[in-house]
């Protein structure tokens, strides 16, 4: 990494009452978290287990959290948090497995303001740090779900951005063709590549991952392709739960209620900004960060939840400055979400 300092973003403004986020919807959510562990115990009930960091490797790692029967450890060298009991088959999970969560993605009332309110900004803080110059972009969002970041894309308007979605499951693909937006079938497996996806990487300018390298057990690896395949001075987004925060504390306190950030099995890996470096080497340069989160949403739900008042007036006042309270969490160093921008600095080696 160079010494250049990288431009830093701190807070996010979410409209949760927007986005369908009310405490019924909570609790559905918090319901199909518990569902898809048992499921998942049960269908993979010999699972790897493993004490040593899923990031760095080494073995010196301690219990952080027990969440419905996974454990997360703690590892002392570089700062993440990690499943050791996993599914022997993590690509089952994605592509066989009803998650029981692409409901909530899955709804035309919601997708555009999810777009609007999610999708939107983190196109445009992608579009402002790498100075965009309007010429012929080709965007590839792996793991693009629904397609809300190809969807902001063609909302910019600009024929020169060329945006390509990468996605498995299938509902979620039918849905995003159905909006017209480009995806191809594929799953970043370092150990059986899809053809067609390592041939959109190769020529892609940007590279996105949002939320996706959390879900992969050797994030390492994943990097190496990355390293390999993407051309000198492109640029690799990546999205991820960061560790540590506010909300990994509230799930820590209540880990039978948590139903983001510490997922399991999904998440398997929360890592810190320490890592992240790590794994991008000396290939990558920083470019720029941005921290934002939900923690204090979290801590308000939380006690609504494990509370027996049926009175929500307060609650809903509170919720109103859950941006402004959010921010300062941020700019603390305690974001749950952090969004990387590294520019390919090595050769393409393919």
């Amino acid at each position: 990494m160079d010494k250049s300092s990288p431009f830093e973003k701190y807070g996010k403004y979410i409209d949760m009452s927007a986005l369908n986020r009310d405490i019924g919807v909570i609790k559905a959510m918090i319901q199909n978290c518990n569902e898809t562990c048992k499921e998942i115990m049960l269908t993979d009930s010999e699972s790897k287990n493993c004490l040593c960091c899923i990031v760095c490797l080494t073995c010196d790692t301690s219990e952080f959290v027990r969440v419905r029967g996974f454990n997360y450890n703690f590892c002392s060298n570089c700062g993440s948090i990690f499943l050791t009991n996993r599914p022997d088959d993590v690509r089952k999970i994605y592509s066989t497995h009803d998650t029981k969560a692409s409901y909530i993605y899955l709804n035309d009332s919601v997708f555009l303001e999810r777009v609007k309110t999610i999708a939107q900004p983190k196109v445009q803080f992608v579009l402002d740090a790498i100075e965009y110059d309007g010429k012929t972009c080709n965007w590839s969002d792996i793991g693009c779900g629904v397609g809300e970041i190809l969807m902001a894309l063609q909302m910019q308007k600009n024929a020169s951005l060329i945006g390509m979605g990468i996605e498995i499951d299938q509902a979620e693909i039918g849905f995003a063709r159905e909006k017209g937006l480009s995806i191809i079938e594929g799953f970043l497996d370092p150990h059986n590549p899809t053809p067609d996806l390592y041939d959109v990487l190769y020529s892609s300018d940007i590279v996105s991952m949002f939320n996706v390298l959390e879900h992969i057990e050797h994030p390492s690896k994943v990097f190496d392709v990355f390293k390999k395949v993407l051309k000198k001075n492109s640029y690799l987004v990546i999205e991820v739960p960061r560790f540590p925060s506010l909300a990994s504390y509230v799930n820590l306190v209540a880990p039978s209620l948590a139903y983001r950030h510490l997922t399991p099995p999904q998440h398997i890996f929360v890592p810190s900004e320490k890592a992240m470096l790590e794994l991008a080497g000396n290939d990558f340069v920083l470019v720029a960060k941005w921290g934002f989160g939900q923690g204090f949403t979290d801590i308000l739900q939380l006690a609504l939840l494990q509370g027996n008042t049926t009175s929500i007036s307060l609650y809903n006042e509170l919720m109103g400055i859950s941006n402004e309270v959010q921010k300062v969490i941020d700019e603390h160093g305690y974001a749950d979400q952090m969004i990387y921008i590294f520019r390919k600095i090595g050769a393409q080696s393919r």
